[in-house]
């Protein structure tokens, strides 16, 4: 029998969303070394694209480096986390770019990983506080 965290993880390996591939457990522990240390890490609890990009949290090379990290073509990591309230354990999506791009497609997985956890549980009230996405190369 399967958990729900392992049939959303399988629902998101079946979609064909652009330059992106949803990845399941197995494919997380077969992805090649990052080439940066750190991440960006956007919280998702801000109502509009300006407030996430200006509460977001970076650290080292995406810190020190920021211009070079998210200018260049890179296969982005994505990393959607969502806390429904009253539960411990959170819901993650994760993905890969296919093809090397700049980090601002990046936002397009986040929105349909976010909307994707959302639809699969309708209802739930989320811990918006919580809730974050983390991009890694």
């Amino acid at each position: 029998m399967s958990t729900p965290d392992q049939d959303l993880k399988a629902a998101f390996a079946l979609l064909d969303i652009s330059n992106f591939k949803w990845l399941t457990d197995e494919d997380l522990e077969d992805l090649p070394p990052l080439t940066k240390k750190g991440s960006m890490t956007i919280p998702l609890n801000q109502e509009t694209f300006e407030g996430m990009k200006a509460k977001s949290v970076f650290t080292g090379h995406w810190q020190t480096q920021s211009r070079t990290v998210m200018k260049e073509k890179r296969n982005f990591r994505i990393t959607v986390r969502m806390y429904q309230m009253g539960v411990d354990k959170y819901i993650e999506a994760n993905a890969v770019m296919i093809k090397p791009d700049t980090v601002h497609k990046a936002w397009d997985a986040i929105k349909e990983a976010s909307a994707f956890i959302m639809g699969e549980n309708e209802g739930a009230d989320w811990n918006e506080n919580a809730c974050i996405a983390r991009v890694k190369a």
